[in-house]
């Protein structure tokens, strides 16, 4: 969104004879045409009529119509990016949204008169909490994708104080709605126009999430209820998660919390981090995962500063893979033989877990720690 935009030009202060003279310019423009219906005595009613004209100019030129002041106040107000002091945070790494319809905007930004943060729905007007929130959400989608729900995308503008536990609760509501493809709107690093630039407005990091099912749902509340003492859980290959599958692929873990960040529970600093990403996506790509999980307490922008690293890592890979064989830097928009080889070659390979696989997790661990105990 603009701001509307205050002029250093003021008519009344700066040229007030304009405001006097454009009138009578107009009304003298006009007497040919208004002296045809005057029979008798045309001198005295021009000069009758110029002097109303003047009069009227002269009156009107120190009235100000328009209180530009007061059309600034109204539209900053009705800002949720103004009223709420959003800041967002900057990414290098960018993806396009590109659709037949414009995403659904969810706003989660600080609300100082309370401890949780205030959530919108494309407008100030529209606020909800966490627990109506997908009612908004339907109603935007019976408003805009009623005809291809599976098109339907989210726009997430979020402050980057907000902790990761409020921002993972609004994605996992627009899952459960199966709304699978999550935009995350980020300023541009190293650019020199604002991040509310409308060239901007659809570029950010791209999360996909998988399909949810209500059958895994399910079956995590009955499995939650046993008592696992004794046994182990093992898991086959399903369509509800991705644990089995990822198996057959080289992976590393990255843990990010409010202090510090580990690479397979070790810790790493934030540099040696992004050079061991390059090497690990260059030697293993395609056949290779990145598993991202962060804290709840976790920021918002620190969260995504470690998935803008992860993604600039593939960019950078993209671009040498481009240059190397096409003399020019990849481009998202190309869409030609050359970008799907790279691409192929490249993928963005970052799992996030849903809440679900992270009930998962949770019950195979409880069974390890269990079995560790009897021992």
């Amino acid at each position: 969104m603009m701001f509307s935009l205050v002029y250093d030009l003021d008519l009344i202060k700066d040229f007030p004879a304009v405001l006097i003279l454009l009138p009578l310019m107009l009304f003298m423009s006009s007497w040919p045409q208004i002296s045809r219906l005057l029979k008798h005595q045309k001198t005295l009613w021009f000069v009758r009529l110029a002097s109303v004209f003047l009069l009227i100019s002269f009156l009107f030129s120190f009235k100000d119509f328009i209180d530009y002041k007061k059309m600034d106040h109204a539209v900053l107000n009705a800002s949720i990016e103004h009223v709420f002091n959003l800041n967002l945070p900057k990414t290098q790494s960018h993806q396009t949204f590109i659709n037949r319809t414009y995403p659904i905007e969810i706003y989660i930004v600080k609300d100082t008169t309370n401890s949780t943060p205030a959530i919108f729905i494309s407008d100030i007007h529209s606020r909800y909490n966490i627990n109506n929130l997908n009612k908004g959400i339907k109603k935007e989608l019976a408003n805009h994708y009623s005809s291809h729900m599976n098109d339907a995308t989210v726009k997430l503008l979020v402050d980057d104080s907000v902790p990761m536990k409020y921002v993972n609760e609004v994605i996992h509501t627009c899952h459960l709605l199966n709304i699978n493809s999550i935009l995350f709107f980020t300023g541009r690093k190293y650019s020199k126009y604002p991040t509310n630039y409308p060239g901007f407005e659809n570029y950010g990091i791209l999360k996909t999430m998988p399909v949810y099912y209500s059958d895994f749902t399910h079956f995590l509340d009955s499995a939650e209820q046993l008592d696992f003492s004794g046994k182990a859980i093992k898991l086959n290959e399903s369509i509800f998660y991705r644990q089995q599958n990822i198996k057959q692929y080289n992976r590393i873990e990255i843990n990010v919390k409010p202090n510090s960040v580990t690479l397979n529970k070790q810790k790493i600093k934030p540099p040696e981090l992004e050079a061991i990403i390059y090497k690990f996506y260059k030697k293993y790509s395609p056949d290779c995962v990145v598993i991202f999980n962060s804290a709840d307490d976790v920021s918002y922008a620190r969260y995504i500063q470690f998935l803008d690293m992860i993604y600039t890592q593939i960019d950078r890979l993209r671009n040498e893979e481009s240059e190397k064989f096409y003399h020019h830097p990849f481009q998202n928009d190309q869409w030609d033989s050359g970008f799907h080889q790279i691409v192929a070659k490249y993928p963005r390979n970052i799992i996030e877990w849903t809440e679900e696989e992270k009930r998962l997790n949770k019950l195979i661990q409880k069974a390890h720690d269990n079995n560790q105990e009897q021992k």
